[in-house]
């Protein structure tokens, strides 16, 4: 389990005061979650619990959705109301794993699944994610060098006055040509270049190359 947007009680509440949230929510799921289950915080805002026994999928999900419905419970500060969501990542012995080391990998990667598609959602992990998340590190990765490496370039698309048809600027668009992985979408490689930063440096490039 991840806290959704937690950051943001901290900065605008206070540690203290987030600190007494999380503790209700957990204090809360802690009566809910009976042996031979179990909670355990691994660490900021995120969570691990334990399901025992077979479970079909269905029976996760309505395991699931309630512990979301208690984080939702609203947390009362100065007369007012803040209520909390979570992501959930989910993975199962011995379907998915027989080992704790890939069952928490894969929790990871079904996690990061579930914020991606705006968080307040639930995955289970799937093969598909694994290949999919590879996928992207190596995109990243050959992205970091591709300024250095000289496989960015520009394309001008014409803009023009209507009804007039008169030409009055052009856009400049990234392009991006990988000789392994050859024309990346700007769709896939954008988005990446802002969440790790790279933007900023690809941003300087497009200009100075551009003017």
């Amino acid at each position: 389990i991840n806290l959704d947007n937690f950051k943001m009680i901290n900065d605008s509440l206070g540690h203290q005061i987030g600190d007494v949230m999380m503790i209700e929510i957990v204090n809360n799921l802690r009566d809910f979650i009976k042996a031979p289950d179990s909670i355990g915080r691994i660490g900021g805002d995120e969570f691990l619990v334990i399901i025992e026994g077979a479970k079909t999928e269905i029976e996760i999900e309505t395991y699931v959705k309630k512990m979301s419905a208690i984080i939702n419970k609203p947390f009362y500060y100065k007369e007012k109301d803040y209520r909390m969501t979570a992501s959930f990542g989910i993975s199962r012995y011995p379907k998915d794993s027989v080992t704790a080391s890939e069952l928490m990998q894969q929790v990871d990667i079904a996690l990061f699944r579930a914020k991606s598609h705006g968080k307040n959602q639930m995955e289970f992990f799937d093969e598909k994610m694994q290949i999919t998340l590879e996928n992207q590190l190596n995109i990243e990765r050959k992205l970091s060098s591709a300024i250095e490496n000289k496989e960015l370039y520009i394309e001008f698309q014409p803009q023009y006055k209507l009804p007039s048809g008169e030409l009055r600027g052009f856009e400049v668009l990234a392009r991006w040509c990988n000789p392994i992985i050859g024309q990346v979408s700007p769709t896939s490689f954008i988005p990446m270049a802002e969440s790790n930063g790279l933007i900023v440096s690809i941003g300087k490039w497009i200009m100075k190359e551009a003017c």
